[in-house]
C-alpha cells in the first residue's frame, strides 16, 4: 500500500472501532471518500496484514490484531523486529547445529584418549 492507501485504511480501523469492530461495506464506502476506488489495495490489503477478515458477504470485522492496530509505523517497525528476531533465531540454530557437531566429536575423541590411557595403564 502506499501512503494514501495506508491513510484510508487507518480511517477504516478507526471508523470499525467506532463502530463495535464491524461494518458493512457499502457503510463503509459510503463513509470514506474513494474507497470504492480504492477497494482492492485498501481492503485487500488489511486483509492480507491480518487487521479485517470477512463477515458473511456484505461485511467485515476486525481481528484481534486490529482493535491493537495504532499506527502503520509502528505495525511496519514491530514486523521489522519480527524478522530480525527469525532471523536470529535461524542463525543461533545453525550454531547450535554445528557445535553440536564438535560435541560429538569431543566426546568420541575422550573416549578414545580414555581407552588408551586405561590400555597404558593395563600394559
Amino acid at each position: 500500500m502506499n501512503k494514501i492507501h495506508e491513510q484510508m485504511a487507518t480511517m477504516v480501523i478507526d471508523l470499525m472501532k467506532q463502530n463495535n469492530g464491524s461494518m458493512t461495506k457499502s457503510n463503509l464506502s459510503k463513509s470514506i471518500k474513494d474507497l470504492e476506488n480504492n477497494r482492492f489495495p485498501v481492503i485487500g490489503g488489511l486483509k492480507d496484514i491480518g487487521l479485517i477478515v470477512d463477515l458473511g458477504s456484505y461485511s467485515y470485522r476486525l481481528t484481534d490484531k486490529g482493535w491493537k492496530f495504532e499506527s502503520f509505523e509502528k505495525l511496519n517497525y514491530e514486523s521489522s523486529i519480527e524478522i530480525r528476531l527469525a532471523e536470529s533465531n535461524i542463525k543461533a540454530n545453525k550454531l547450535n547445529e554445528r557445535n553440536s557437531k564438535y560435541i560429538k566429536y569431543g566426546f568420541i575423541a575422550n573416549l578414545i584418549f580414555a581407552i588408551i590411557n586405561v590400555l597404558i595403564a593395563i600394559l
